[in-house]
């Protein structure tokens, strides 16, 4: 349940006005996806916050692109995607502004998308949360941490790492440290899902999303090729989505068609 009688922490966004920030970034802060059951609490300036136990959040390369990924681990959390929301951003907003707006949901725990393109400054926001709220669980996972994680910064900085697929190992990490129980190993690695056993993404785009930015369609995971060069080749055997399942959640004819549809 959200823990909206939780008390927020006063002086979190404040300190960190203490910090080094970057040039000034182009654009706004990208949208939200926040379940209606959350409460929404007032922050600086304008920005709308809520108030939410788990933050999933990436930066995406640009606005138009959107976090797939994150949408299939907010879809699979079961009984905590009440108390769970969704913040995209992209790197060309400041790491600063990007952790002031996640402090400002008062979580528990951040789950980070980290990618090639992303690492260098989601490093940057980790560092700012950890400043400021230690006692917040950061979670990494993503390509990026998933394979050569020993020497990187961002691992030392964050409490937990989830290699591989985390589907369904995201929701297990959080439910053992919302119970108060703790993860034996810093590095967790995710067996590979069953597909049958997955709730598929799309209902969490939104119209939206569907109009103004490129939307991922995965009708399979892996690769049947070794090429050395790609990750793709790591993820063997090639598993496909049930097709009646990827159909039906497809097939809503009321939704704004758009011609940019990346099909994985």
């Amino acid at each position: 349940m959200p823990h909206s009688d939780a008390k927020p922490q006063p002086n979190s966004v404040g300190a960190l006005s203490t910090l080094p920030r970057r040039s000034q970034a182009k654009g706004g802060a990208s949208p939200t996806l926040i379940p209606d059951s959350l409460p929404r609490l007032p922050v600086a300036g304008n920005l709308p916050a809520t108030m939410a136990d788990i933050v999933l959040t990436t930066l995406n390369a640009k606005y138009i692109h959107s976090a797939f990924g994150l949408r299939y681990l907010l879809a699979n959390l079961g009984p905590l995607q009440s108390s769970a929301c969704l913040a995209e951003f992209d790197i060309n907003q400041r790491p600063i502004d990007i952790a002031e707006v996640l402090l400002a949901r008062n979580p528990k725990i951040i789950g980070f998308g980290v990618y090639i393109w992303n690492v260098a400054p989601t490093t940057e926001v980790v560092a700012a949360i950890k400043r400021v709220r230690p006692d917040i669980t950061i979670i990494l996972g993503g390509p990026e941490v998933s394979y050569e994680f020993e020497q990187q910064s961002i691992v030392h900085q964050a409490d937990y790492v989830i290699t591989g697929e985390a589907d369904l190992k995201f929701a297990e990490v959080c439910r053992q440290l919302l119970s108060g129980e703790k993860p034996y190993t810093k590095v967790i690695p995710a067996e590979l899902p069953d597909f049958s056993l997955l709730t598929l993404p799309y209902d969490l785009y939104d119209d939206q999303d569907v109009a103004h930015r490129i939307i991922y369609v995965e009708a399979s995971r892996g690769c049947p090729f070794t090429c050395e060069f790609c990750l793709s080749s790591l993820d063997i055997p090639v598993r496909a989505v049930p097709l009646p399942r990827l159909l039906e959640q497809l097939g809503a004819p009321d939704r704004p068609r758009r011609e940019a549809i990346q099909v994985r």
